[in-house]
């Protein structure tokens, strides 16, 4: 059974002290028992998108391990410009930062860089923060057909976040902050796995942690065949499938 970690990020990041080369990422992972995982240049929050995404894709053509994520930042008149360019770069899906930068996603180009996603058919990662998100996620999904992934979704969060999910069939979460088995177990019941994908949020987070997590609970192989691998695969642009 492969792992893939839908949810990780490299290089340096000021507000947290943070270096971690992408080398050391895929270090980090291995040792975790992590084959593969979606990740984001840290440098597209923290100083341009379109820098971040070129950076992102040469750290993936260096090690295989990693599969480019592409960031999009609806505060640039070129957003929309950025989603073509994510797909000509070959990114398997697009990574929106609104926690890392503060804005909020029930705002108008948020919902037009969403259609243009919808557009080139990349599924869209979004920062679940506080309380509200899950449901603004749900009408981005009904007015756009959008797929969208609730990254870092926490306990006080999750009936939020199933009671959307139940509404919206594209809608997905992702599990690196429900930091309990049973959390994972009622997400399963309430959605189905097919709709759950495995994330460690590193190295801001323990990815060998976030495994056990979800590793370690009453779900059955099958359910955790499609947390750990099956889910992730199924959103990710076509040629990173396999």
């Amino acid at each position: 059974m492969e792992w893939i970690d839908g949810n990780t990020f490299f290089g340096s990041w000021p507000h947290r002290k943070l270096d971690v080369p992408a080398e050391e990422l895929v270090r980090l992972l291995a040792a975790a028992g992590i084959s593969r995982a979606l990740t984001l240049c840290l440098a597209a929050p923290k100083l341009d998108a379109i820098e971040g995404n070129n950076l992102t894709r040469l750290a993936c053509i260096q090690h295989k391990e990693l599969v480019p994520f592409a960031a999009v930042d609806p505060r640039k008149f070129t957003m929309t410009d950025a989603v073509a360019h994510a797909r000509e770069l070959g990114c398997a899906a697009v990574r929106l930062t609104n926690e890392m930068n503060g804005y909020p996603l029930d705002v108008s180009p948020v919902e037009e860089i969403v259609k243009h996603c919808v557009a080139q058919d990349l599924t869209v990662f979004v920062d679940a923060v506080g309380w509200g998100t899950a449901t603004t996620a749900e009408r981005l999904v009904d007015r756009t057909g959008a797929r969208i992934v609730l990254c870092g979704v926490r306990y006080f969060q999750l009936s939020e976040a199933i009671v959307s999910m139940k509404r919206s069939k594209g809608l997905y979460l992702e599990i690196s902050k429900l930091n309990t088995p049973d959390a994972i177990r009622a997400a399963v019941d309430a959605v189905g796995a097919d709709r759950i994908l495995f994330g460690s949020g590193a190295p801001f987070n323990y990815a060998a942690s976030a495994r056990a997590v979800a590793e370690h609970n009453r779900l059955t192989q099958t359910e955790i065949d499609w947390i750990a691998s099956k889910t992730v695969l199924s959103l990710v642009s076509e040629e990173y499938r396999s």
